[in-house]
């Protein structure tokens, strides 16, 4: 995607992406132990509707995602996995994330 092409603000998903992004936010609640009694719509509201800032460092060759920060994100503290460099087989490019 070029930096030029806008993000779409709304996109429809179809039951069946509905359904495994709500399985996935059940997997981090499961291995997130502090959020044992939080449901998925409360990990979305909490930690996922976020501003933030996506911008592209050239002296880095890679991609800055800024998230603004609010009270519950010490929680992140005891999430047992990292999330500041994030790297997976499809991304061209790393994305290094400051929350």
């Amino acid at each position: 995607m070029d930096m030029e092409t806008p993000v779409p603000q709304e996109m429809d998903l179809s039951d069946e992406e509905k359904n495994e992004a709500n399985k996935l936010l059940e997997a981090v609640i499961r291995n997130w132990s502090v959020l044992k009694s939080t449901s998925p719509d409360g990990l979305r509201a909490g930690f996922l509707h976020r501003t933030g800032l996506l911008s592209w460092e050239a002296s880095r060759q890679s991609w800055l995602l800024r998230v603004e920060r609010l009270g519950q994100d010490l929680l992140l503290e005891k999430i047992p996995w990292s999330y500041s460099v994030i790297r997976l087989p499809w991304m061209e490019k790393m994305l290094q994330v400051e929350w």
